[in-house]
C-alpha cells in the first residue's frame, strides 16, 4: 500500500479504485440493515405457514396455553405467509450428528421467549455441544449483556476456547435498574456500534 507512505502531515487518497470498492462497502452497510434480512432467514427456511389464515389458528393455540404474550412471536411472522423465496438448501436435522467443532449453546435463565429448558434441551440434543448459562432476563444473551458470557463468547468465537462445563455467569445489570436508563440504548445514532460484541 504504497499511497499510504509520505508525509504524515499530508492526507493522501487512496487510489480511484480503492475508493470506489470502500464507497460500495460502505452502501452495502447502509442498504441491508432492515427487517427484511430477519425474514429472509426466518421466512426461507422454516416451515411457517403460507396461509394468513392458519396463523389466526396458531394465535388462539399459543394464547390458550401460554398467554397473550405468546402472540407476539406468532404475528411477529406475519410476513412469512407472503414471502415468496424458500432457501434451496436449508438444513432440517438431524440436529444430533457429530460436528468437528462443540456448539456453544447461550442460555439465559430468564428468557421470555425462548425459556431456559429449551436451552438445556438443545445442549442436549445436539451431539457435540457445551451449555453457558447466564443468570438474567430478557431475550438472548448478547442484547443483555453480560461481561462474564462476552468474554466466554469472543474466546469461542476468536479461538473456539470453551468456557468449562457447568460455567454460570451473571447479567452485568438487572432490569429495570437505575444504572441503565431505556434511552440511552436507543439514542441517536447506531446502537450496535456501541455493544462489544455486535461493534
Amino acid at each position: 500500500e504504497v499511497w499510504k507512505a509520505g508525509s504524515p502531515d499530508v492526507e493522501v487518497q487512496p487510489p480511484p479504485l480503492q475508493r470506489q470498492q470502500q464507497q460500495q462497502q460502505q452502501q452495502a452497510q447502509e442498504l441491508y440493515r432492515g427487517a427484511e434480512q430477519r425474514y429472509a432467514v426466518v421466512c426461507g427456511e422454516s416451515p411457517n405457514p403460507r396461509n394468513p389464515a392458519a396463523l389466526v389458528t396458531i394465535a388462539k393455540l399459543a394464547s390458550a396455553a401460554y398467554g397473550p404474550l405468546a402472540l407476539i412471536p406468532v404475528w411477529v411472522y406475519l410476513p412469512c405467509a407472503s414471502w415468496r423465496a424458500r432457501a434451496s438448501n436449508w438444513y432440517t436435522g438431524p440436529w444430533n450428528r457429530m460436528t468437528n467443532q462443540t456448539v456453544l449453546v447461550l442460555g439465559p435463565t430468564y428468557d421470555s421467549a425462548t425459556p431456559f429448558e429449551n436451552s438445556k434441551a438443545m445442549a442436549k440434543l445436539l451431539a457435540n455441544a457445551r451449555l453457558l448459562t447466564v443468570e438474567g432476563y430478557g431475550h438472548g444473551v448478547v442484547l443483555n449483556p453480560s461481561a462474564c458470557a462476552n468474554d466466554y463468547i469472543s474466546k469461542y468465537l476468536i479461538t473456539g476456547e470453551l468456557p468449562p462445563k457447568g460455567a454460570v455467569c451473571q447479567q452485568d445489570v438487572a432490569p429495570f435498574s437505575s444504572a441503565v436508563s431505556p434511552s440511552s440504548l436507543f439514542s441517536s445514532g447506531d446502537w450496535s456500534s456501541r455493544h462489544p460484541l455486535l461493534a
